[in-house]
């Protein structure tokens, strides 16, 4: 049986728990979708890309009818790179984190049920999201993360104790694609790191997406570019790993060309976010941009003294 609530559900509080426990990641899309309103927004004739930009804003869809054929940006829109790059503490590491919704396996007759002798959680692997998580491993390599999250819980009852004791993360079993590659499903037990992979079993260890922040948001870098500049370098990255999915990244171009034909003055760092937008969009795949342990604290305390003169 599939978990009662839904994938979006569990990305979006363990999304919460990560910023405000850790303070490491900053989600580029949330800025994005903040600065964007009713006379700010972009071009695109893919109904499906504004339902999943704006579908989630009850106004959005109380007000508009059909999805936006085209507006404007805002003048302030141009001042986002200057505020980019001061007010924000210094982004070190990118990572990725492919959210998965478990189907719950009780019965003897369940596939993998050999592999475990007792219930287990299993997802599927999907072809094109192995292939891009596959890619940005291999681009990333030790100086960032990409990796598959999974609740080690079913229930509506099971996910509200998670939200109200916080444990999401503590709860959620963490998978590198690599280990994957070859076969088609996952499953496990409990939260953690460990599992198998299928369809010949294969036991699985990963590592810990906390341990991983930690490690990254404590290492020494000789990442001195600006911000705007490292959204730029992301973007990149993020289009390199569809270079081998043909219709995805047909799409990606369409909608990002959509984008571009009717904002020919777009700030290109607008441009660059929206882009890591309709990456999101077309393959699932959550990107954060990691920052130095305590740099969060850092830079409220300068913010604090520049008002102060």
């Amino acid at each position: 049986m599939l978990a009662e609530f839904e994938e979006k559900q569990y990305e979006q509080h363990l999304n919460i728990e990560l910023l405000q426990g850790s303070n490491l990641i900053f989600p580029p899309g949330q800025y994005l979708e903040n600065i964007l309103g009713f006379d700010a927004a972009l071009f695109t004739r893919n109904k499906a890309f504004w339902r999943h930009f704006l579908g989630g804003y009850p106004w959005y869809r109380r007000f508009f009818r059909s999805y936006l054929s085209g507006l404007y940006f805002p003048k302030d829109a141009f001042e986002l790179e200057e505020a980019f790059d001061s007010d924000l503490p210094q982004f070190k590491f990118n990572a990725f984190i492919q959210h998965k919704r478990p189907e719950r396996m009780v019965k003897e007759t369940a596939s993998e049920w050999q592999s475990w002798q007792r219930d287990y959680y299993r997802y599927k692997v999907l072809e094109h999201q192995q292939q891009t998580l596959e890619n940005l491993e291999s681009s990333v390599g030790d100086r960032g993360i990409v990796t598959y999250a999974s609740p080690a819980f079913h229930t509506k009852e099971e996910f509200w104790h998670a939200h109200k004791n916080r444990a999401f993360i503590q709860r959620s079993n963490f998978c590198q694609p690599n280990k994957l590659s070859g076969h088609n499903a996952y499953t496990y037990v409990d939260a953690g790191t460990t599992g198998i992979a299928h369809s010949e079993p294969q036991k699985v260890e990963s590592k810990h997406l906390l341990q991983e922040l930690q490690r990254l948001s404590q290492s020494e870098s000789g990442n001195e570019i600006s911000n705007s500049n490292f959204v730029a370098k992301s973007c990149d990255l993020a289009e390199t790993s569809l270079k081998s999915q043909g219709e995805l990244m047909s799409l990606y171009n369409e909608i990002v060309g959509d984008l571009d034909q009717n904002q020919t003055e777009v700030p290109k760092l607008l441009r660059d976010l929206y882009r890591l937008s309709v990456f999101k969009f077309v393959t699932g795949i959550n990107l954060y941009f990691g920052v130095q342990e305590g740099a969060f604290n850092k830079q409220i305390q300068r913010t604090r003294q520049s008002l102060r003169r």
